[in-house]
């Protein structure tokens, strides 16, 4: 960056134009950069919402309501491992 001691008024009028096209570039280039970094962003959220969407009806679908048994017989490690679980809360008792 050039001194900023430097007056731009002792300059001729063509540097001083070029100075101000050079600036007026950078700041067209930054404006560029951050409406291309918010459309991102715009296109990500909407991305994001309708992820939620899609998510949020299969949830409320009769389907994931009735095999939601399934599940969780699953995600404790099947038939077995409910077995397993129920036989050691037994033991406990």
């Amino acid at each position: 960056m050039r001194a900023m001691s430097e007056n731009l008024t002792d300059l001729d009028p063509e540097t001083r134009a070029q100075r101000a096209e050079e600036a007026l570039a950078q700041a067209l280039r930054e404006r560029n950069e951050l409406w291309a970094e918010l459309q991102t962003r715009n296109a990500q959220d909407r991305q994001l919402e309708h992820q939620r969407r899609v998510i949020e009806a299969m949830q409320s679908s009769v389907s994931w309501r009735i095999t939601s048994p399934l599940r969780l017989v699953k995600r404790a490690g099947g038939p077995l491992g409910v077995l397993h679980k129920l036989l050691a809360k037994l033991g406990r008792r």
